[in-house]
This record gives C-alpha cells, structure tokens and sequence, in this order.
C-alpha cells in the first residue's frame, strides 16, 4: 500500500511539474496607457472571463513609464514592456460565466486578479519619433469564488502586439518622450497546448481520499 501510495504521488508531482496548465486565452481587450494624469485602462475577454478596470501607474509595475522617466529611452535603445498589477492595485469589474463580481481587488471582495504582460520593443538607431510596435506575451490569474464559497482560481493566458507612440524630449535632448503605449490582444494567436496538470490534481486528490479511509490500526 505505502509503495503504491508513493508511486501515485511521484506520478502527480511529475504531471504538475512537467505539464503547465491549460489556460482560459484571452482573445479581445486592451491595457492602454496615455501620457499625462490618467489611469492605465485594462480589459480582458475570453470565452468565459471578462474584466474591465483600471490601475495607477505608480501602483504595480509599469516599467515602460519606469524606464521612459528615467530617461532610458532613446534611438538604438530597447524598452521593457513589463507591466503587472495585482489586488487593490488592479480594482475594476470582472465576469465567469453567468456569475459577475465587482469591487475586485478590494476588501470587501471575494476577487482578485493577477495580471502580467512581457516583451521586448527596440527602438531603432535613426528613430526620431513615431510609431513602433512588439509582441507581447500575457499571463494571469483570477481568484474568485463560486455561488457554492469554494475558492477556485481561473489560469489566464494571451498574446498580441504593443503598440508605442514617441516624441522626442526637447528637455533631454537624444531620449524619447513614452506618449502612449497599447496592448491590443490578438484572438488569432494559436492556443496554449492542452495540460495534463488537471489529471495530476486528480491523482493527488484520489491519494487523499485514499488515505483518510485506510483503517488506523
């Protein structure tokens, strides 16, 4: 029995750790960021997930306005395109299924989301202003309880192009002023390969149950 037991575990441990979860893909929404003293808009939609909100570009991190004020931008250079905010920093209004949650991220919630975007955007050596875009990679989770109180966690997942709008810095001359920056998702990017880590939570679950009922001796 004990060795059965432990050939179980090693088999879900293997699963959880070689397979990466399937993700519910974000195929529509934006973050959009504006020069100036308005807030980073934020909306997300997947088949059963939505999110509209908003976020501060001094909560969380946005490092393409980090990186841009700190004079770090200019010809031949390459902005980070790392953004993440979580929990009071991300409030907004989300949807899974039929069951709508607001206030997110704040106290009096049951929600809370988690939401990174990555990439790279390298501005070429001759750039003077202008337009330029990158892809952009996006991963999160959406934590969140049903009708029934049991807290689930939704894996979200997504990609798409950043778009970067630039002017030159009269006040620095050679670095660029970050006017706006857009992350458009693209529904049209291929999926996520399906995970087998529900198979493995399964394993560890039937373990579970499977212990609790051996008699004590």
């Amino acid at each position: 029995m004990i060795a059965t037991t432990r050939i179980l575990w090693l088999a879900a441990v293997a699963l959880l750790v070689a397979s990466p979860a399937r993700a519910d893909r974000i195929t529509a929404g934006a973050l959009t960021y504006v020069s100036g003293g308005e807030p980073l808009t934020i909306t997300l939609s997947s088949e059963d997930f939505t999110f509209d909100g908003q976020a501060s570009r001094f909560s969380g991190i946005f490092r393409p306005w980090i990186q841009c004020l700190d004079l770090a931008c200019g010809p031949g250079t390459t902005v980070d395109l790392y953004a993440t905010f979580s929990g009071g920093d991300l409030p907004g209004t989300a949807t899974v299924g039929t069951q709508t949650f607001t206030n997110v991220g704040s106290l009096a919630s049951s929600s809370s989301l988690l939401a990174t975007w990555t990439g790279a955007l390298a501005i070429p050596a001759d750039f003077a202003s202008g337009v330029l875009s990158a892809p952009f990679a996006f991963s999160g989770l959406f934590f969140f309880e049903r009708d029934t109180a049991m807290p689930q966690v939704l894996d979200l997942s997504g990609s798409g192009t950043a778009t970067a709008t630039f002017r030159p810095n009269t006040a620095f001359p050679g670095s660029l002023v970050l006017d706006s920056l857009r992350y458009d998702f693209d529904a049209s990017a291929s999926p996520e390969p399906a995970s087998m880590i529900l198979l493995g939570s399964g394993l560890a679950g039937l373990i579970a149950m499977r212990s609790r009922r051996k008699p004590q001796p």
